[in-house]
């Protein structure tokens, strides 16, 4: 993805009020010890806990936040190294509450395998941290029967790490995440009642190299949508960094930070393919509530958002106290290159009802459905 500056038709320099510029955008990597006490590896693909022959997410989930309440079989045992026992198949200790762990998939269960959910899974709440890594296996949880209003997968403790694992179906949110310093990477989040990724509390958050809303990165329909944004950023959350992701067909917005502050997005495709598809969210995105401090762009090698083909504005920044954001470096209404239209149906930038204290500067702005840039009521 090329960086700026580009020899490209259509360059917008906006300043609203005072010009407030962030530092550059970041990535916020938790600490992380050398290597997990407990290496759980999943070989099923059922839903259960109990003491059988195989180990199952639901299970490994609860031996890694210490809420097993079942005796484990000799045969699960050997699917958790670093764990101790009794004689009675009770842990004893090497893993559990305190512990870090990563949780693996058995290649025998092929690619892309499908884990259909009966219940909700444990949420994520171990102090310790826990890796959830799906490797080439990249296996998909179908969360469509866990229950009314329940989400995918629960974070609500800090520095976890999922990795190349796709949650569809959620009645509610794919992925619902508080706490410190999380990270997910390589994720799919489709088909979800509500958000692909909900991010309701905490800093240092970040969402990288995903596929939200989409089944890959090169998709040319929409299909696997989730009912609301792609991802959400609610008000107690600063320092968020979503990054390298492809986020479309979502009925939502690409990206909504409500009230959120300090957030980066960078790197992204919002709207469009990877190959410039139209894959439309509502707005692509979306800052309100007075969310401030806010980076739309550029990556830290000056990597550009890619944000077109969304039905309205391809920035929306209204409301009072919606301040001190920045929009930079941006493609907004061409495909990935620059040169040909991905028409937003509304105006690339469109601030709004009282959003002073705005910059938009160093953006590749054309082809869009409305003004490049569009200022009214500040």
């Amino acid at each position: 993805m090329p960086a700026f500056p580009l020899p490209l038709p259509v360059r917008v320099v906006l300043l609203t009020g005072l010009c407030l510029l962030l530092p550059a955008a970041r990535l916020y990597a938790p600490a992380r010890a050398a290597g997990p006490d407990a290496v759980l590896t999943v070989n099923s693909l059922e839903d259960t806990d109990l003491p059988d022959s195989v180990l199952t997410l639901r299970e490994a989930i609860l031996i890694a936040t210490g809420t097993l309440t079942i005796d484990i079989s000799p045969e699960e045992q050997a699917q958790t190294q670093g764990c101790t026992y009794s004689g009675a198949g009770n842990i004893t200790g090497g893993c559990g509450a305190g512990k870090t762990e990563l949780i693996q998939f058995a290649p025998s269960l092929g690619v892309s395998p499908v884990i259909v959910l009966a219940a909700p899974l444990p949420v994520i709440n171990d102090t310790a941290a826990l890796t959830i890594n799906g490797g080439a296996v990249l296996p998909i949880i179908d969360a469509a029967a866990a229950g009314a209003d329940t989400d995918g997968l629960v974070i609500t403790s800090p520095g976890n790490n999922i990795s190349l694992v796709t949650v569809t179906g959620a009645p509610r949110d794919a992925f619902s995440v508080a706490g410190n310093g999380n990270v997910l990477f390589g994720i799919g989040a489709r088909s979800s009642g509500r958000h692909g990724v909900l991010i309701g509390s905490g800093t240092g958050n970040q969402v990288q190299y995903s596929s939200i809303g989409v089944a890959t990165s090169a998709d040319t329909a929409c299909t696997v949508g989730n009912g609301g944004s792609g991802v959400y950023i609610g008000a107690s959350v600063t320092a968020a960094t979503v990054a390298g992701s492809v986020i479309g067909c979502n009925a939502g917005d690409g990206v909504t930070i409500d009230g959120a502050d300090d957030n980066v997005l960078h790197t992204n495709h919002i709207g469009l393919s990877s190959t410039g598809v139209a894959l439309a969210n509502g707005y692509g995105v979306a800052l309100f509530a007075a969310a401030t401090g806010n980076q739309v762009g550029p990556g830290p090698a000056g990597e550009a958002n890619v944000i077109g083909g969304n039905t309205s504005a391809g920035v929306y920044i209204v409301g009072a106290g919606t301040t001190a954001n920045t929009v930079i470096g941006n493609i907004i209404g061409l495909k990935p290159g620059g040169e040909v239209a991905a028409p937003n149906g509304g105006p690339g930038v469109e601030i709004s009802t009282g959003a002073g204290a705005n910059t938009v500067r160093s953006n590749v702005i054309s082809g869009n459905g409305a003004q490049g840039v569009l200022v009214a009521g500040v």
